[in-house]
């Protein structure tokens, strides 16, 4: 998508932006850590696409399925990490990798996947509704910044909600923007410029 400097993008062109925004994926290369490999070799490492707009819960049940055979015995609590670090699971997949992998070249980006050990000192857990809760917390804090208001979301239906968080998951990006023009987002209801 070419726009020439100085002009001001169509509406068209913004939508193409926006389109190949929302499909964007980030590729992962999941490892399981070696201390919960209990065969030998280790298992091969599980290649997928993550999309960028998504959360790393979203690929949990790809990972388990391919690594639950070699697991310990015990409770699955999935988290990933990366050098060390553990990663929080409700920033988006293509966030973590923008600030964590520091432009190294490393793509696909390698990710060390753990089933046991959670680190309830460092992450929240993930349970039924966290990740959806999360992400409307986000989605609020987002429309107070950009109207002055939350009520936009906060108005929104249950079923709204959860078409709208259905269309996070599956990655639906027509019916996702179809939902979020409900909130009316582009017109600010406060002012912040003082006279």
């Amino acid at each position: 998508i070419f726009v020439m400097e100085g002009t001001k993008p169509t509406t068209s062109q913004a939508a193409d932006v926006q389109r190949e925004h929302w499909r964007g994926a980030v590729a992962l290369k999941l490892e399981l850590h070696p201390d919960e490999v209990t065969t030998v070799p280790p298992p091969a490492p599980l290649f997928v696409l993550a999309p960028r707009l998504g959360y790393l819960p979203q690929v949990a049940q790809q990972a388990l399925e391919h690594f639950g055979s070699v697991l310990p015995p015990g409770e699955n609590e999935i988290w990933f990490e990366y050098q060390g670090v553990p990663l929080k699971w409700h920033i988006p997949t293509g966030s973590l990798f923008d600030l964590l992998s520091e432009g190294d070249g490393q793509y696909p980006w390698c990710l060390t996947v753990h089933f046991r050990s959670y680190p309830r000192n460092i992450l929240q857990q993930v349970t039924g509704d966290s990740m959806q809760a999360s992400y409307f917390n986000s989605l609020k804090e987002s429309a107070y910044v950009l109207t002055g208001s939350s009520n936009s979301v906060m108005s929104l239906t249950k079923k709204s909600q959860q078409e709208l968080w259905q269309n996070v998951l599956q990655s639906q990006d027509v019916e996702f923007f179809a939902n979020m023009q409900k909130m009316d987002l582009a017109k600010p209801t406060v002012s912040f410029v003082s006279s």
